[in-house]
């Protein structure tokens, strides 16, 4: 059985770039053989296609990219707020 968790954002370029260039990495060494993750980058639309073969190993990638995206557009609010 596969688990497959599809995730949308939409934002400024800038900020899904960054998003695009911190999750890369994360794409080619997940902690589990069993899960594996695509990005897809066009205009102002970023999509993450996470698929794995355990519901609890897909929590875990998924918390940990929710994570690393909620902090880059934390750091962006901050600085255009200053």
């Amino acid at each position: 059985m596969k688990v497959v968790l599809k995730i949308k954002i939409e934002t400024s370029r800038k900020i899904l770039e960054s998003i695009y260039k911190a999750l890369y990495p994360e794409t080619l060494n997940l902690p589990s053989t069993e899960c594996s993750a695509e990005l897809s980058l066009n205009n102002s639309l970023l999509l993450i296609k996470i698929l794995c073969s355990r519901v609890n190993l897909l929590r875990a990638v998924t918390n940990s990219y929710l994570g690393l995206i909620s902090t880059i557009i934390n750091a962006y609010e901050e600085i255009e707020n200053d």
